[in-house]
């Protein structure tokens, strides 16, 4: 096997670019709308006592309140989102969590100009809300119960979400989904990571050796005392989008950063080549590094 490195080492956080209407409405708009379409269709006698926890716990973190006396921009925005317009109060308070995250007025984010934030802002403006509906939800249907309902929701989210982009996109083999994940590792993608990887019997293998979404959340002070739930919030829509990529794609992984490992092990097969799937061993995956060219 020949293996191939790509991205870059974790030396120090890099910092992201971004206009805060457009992360605002994606961070927090489209994805707790998301969430919430996925609990009416499935639990959906938790919607109440969910909505009122959550709001109990955004305020709870004790940010800025900015956005009370915007309720005009603010219904602007939630407008086209059905489980968000009628619900104005959560709305607001985690928009406030959301810039606080990130240091921002209100001003800069009518204005949507540009600006320059730390990795940890950024994660931590991505994080925040998602690690309080977990909570919330734990609170009503306990652990086990809570981590299956985040990773369905997350998953239906990603399907609805990014669905019609990946269709159009093209990735009929693993060598293109090889050449994606290099791209983005190359380039820095949701932040600075190290991939090393092949493309062997019908499997693409990867080691992932740094993760700068951890180092972030962990930089912006975020911490997680159950890793699964730490694995649950921040890697597992990488199932649901495989899948987009091809419906003959399956990924199985036994470690991940966020899970307290060394390093992850993505194994991506595809089905029209193996008849069965399994992940390779962790011996294997643990020296792969050493087999990089």
């Amino acid at each position: 096997m020949q293996f191939k490195m790509y991205g870059k080492a974790l030396d120090e956080l890099t910092s992201e670019r971004l206009r805060p209407m457009e992360k605002a409405r994606e961070f927090i708009f489209a994805r707790l709308n998301g969430y919430f379409e996925y609990l009416l269709g499935s639990r959906p006698e938790l919607l109440i006592p969910l909505e009122e926890g959550l709001t109990k716990r955004v305020q709870g973190l004790g940010v800025p309140n900015q956005s009370c006396a915007e309720s005009a921009l603010v219904a602007a925005l939630s407008q086209h989102h059905t489980h968000l317009a009628p619900r104005q109060d959560l709305t607001q308070v985690c928009l406030d969590a959301f810039l606080d995250a990130l240091d921002l007025s209100i001003d800069q984010l009518r204005s949507n100009e540009e600006v320059e934030v730390t990795q940890a802002q950024f994660q931590a403006s991505a994080m925040r809300v998602d690690l309080q509906f977990y909570l919330a939800l734990r609170e009503l249907v306990g652990r086990d119960e809570a981590v299956r309902l985040n990773r369905d929701a997350i998953a239906q989210y990603v399907k609805l979400h990014d669905g019609p982009a990946f269709r159009d996109s093209g990735y009929g083999t693993l060598h293109d989904l090889r050449f994606v994940r290099a791209r983005s590792a190359e380039v820095g993608y949701c932040g600075r990571i190290r991939i090393v990887s092949t493309v062997e019997n019908g499997m693409l293998i990867e080691r992932c050796e740094n993760c700068e979404k951890v180092a972030g959340l962990a930089e912006a002070g975020i911490e997680f005392e159950d890793p699964e739930v730490f694995d649950t919030l921040l890697c597992s829509s990488d199932f649901a989008v495989t899948r987009l990529f091809n419906d003959a794609f399956v990924m199985t992984r036994h470690k991940t950063i966020a899970g307290g490992h060394p390093y992850c092990d993505n194994v991506f097969h595809d089905l029209r080549i193996v008849n069965t799937v399994e992940h390779p061993d962790d011996d294997f995956i643990a020296r792969i590094h050493t087999m990089c060219e």
